[in-house]
């Protein structure tokens, strides 16, 4: 019995991980296309019908001019340590500044 529950659980697991790491991709592409990757942000999945997890991005500089790595990382609302992330670089339009040439 015991090697049953324990495969149940590792079955899972994956299930879990697999459909956190569809959700950070789909995240992902929508904060992208939406041009909404440019700032921090965090929400859920209800509109999705997916409340057991919840997602934040975070925007770093990539060292490269006008570019900044996104990561978006969905997590189990049950299990904070249950986790994906995905990373993608983006443009960054540089700042105006007002001037004129």
């Amino acid at each position: 019995m015991n090697s049953l529950s324990a495969l149940a659980k590792a079955e899972s697991r994956a299930r879990d991980s697999e459909a956190m790491q569809r959700l950070a991709l789909d995240k992902l592409a929508e904060l992208v296309a939406t041009g909404q990757a440019t700032t921090p942000q965090n929400g859920d999945f209800q509109d999705r019908n997916e409340a057991r997890f919840s997602w934040n991005s975070d925007v770093i500089p990539s060292g490269i001019q006008d570019m900044n790595v996104v990561t978006v990382t969905v997590q189990s609302q049950s299990n904070p340590d249950q986790k994906q992330a995905l990373d993608q670089l983006i443009w960054a339009p540089p700042a105006n500044t007002g001037a004129t040439q």
